[in-house]
């Protein structure tokens, strides 16, 4: 069994158990072995406050995992997209929704009426007179044998009423309801004058500079090293 000594250095313990930074807990996108290594070539020589490798990897492990939200939202600020030179950027943006509610009332009616007077009348009269003459076997002349009159008078009349009313009527109403919306929107970006286009180029040359592997390897440092020359 090996012998840990009371103070070992980072690089010392590594080179013991290399897995203590196994459960190193770091936000998507950076890369574990390029941290790990450059931690080990910064803080090879710092002793750490806990020369247990077993001891040391859990207290990583619980210490990471708090700070890696943390880390992640550092890791969004490099991911910015913007303008160096502007420093005014922003939009104005407006909705504006009415709801308007009509209200229709239609009503209808019709009304027929129908008054068919239809009146007829007619007289058929008629007469005339039937004469039938013979003559004896013993006479000269004629005599009327018989005499037949007849006569004939016909009336006739007609008288035709019709009344009637036909009418409909209803009523029709409705309801709508339409929703306008507006939106309208601005958008101002440029510089407003309060800080010059030189100043906004030295300072987008410091945000240049962040490094979230050097930012983590100093909260590193200061949590697991023993800064004492």
């Amino acid at each position: 069994m090996a012998f840990l000594r009371s103070t070992i250095s980072v690089l010392g313990l590594y080179e013991y158990d290399n897995t203590i930074f196994d459960d190193f807990k770091l936000p998507d996108g950076i890369d574990s072995g390029v941290l790990t290594g450059n931690l080990l070539v910064e803080l090879a020589e710092l002793e750490v406050v806990y020369p247990n490798p077993v001891v040391m990897k859990t207290a990583i492990r619980m210490w990471s995992t708090s700070l890696c939200p943390i880390w992640e939202k550092l890791l969004a600020t490099t991911k910015y997209e913007y303008n160096p030179i502007y420093n005014t950027d922003r939009s104005l943006w407006h909705k504006e929704q009415t709801t308007r509610q009509v209200t229709r009332e239609n009503e209808h009616s019709n009304t027929e009426t129908r008054d068919l007077t239809t009146e007829g009348s007619g007289n058929n009269e008629a007469s005339g007179t039937d004469t039938r003459s013979v003559s004896g076997y013993n006479e000269e002349g004629f005599t009327n044998a018989d005499k037949d009159e007849t006569a004939q008078n016909v009336k006739t009349a007609s008288n035709v009423n019709e009344n009637g009313t036909v009418g409909n009527s209803g009523n029709e109403s409705g309801k709508e309801n339409e929703t306008i919306t507006h939106e309208w929107g601005e958008h101002s970006q440029g510089n407003i004058g309060v800080t010059t286009t030189q100043q906004m180029i030295k300072e987008e040359r410091d945000v240049v500079k962040f490094n979230i592997i050097d930012y983590i390897i100093t909260d590193f440092k200061n949590r697991f090293c023993i800064l004492v020359y």
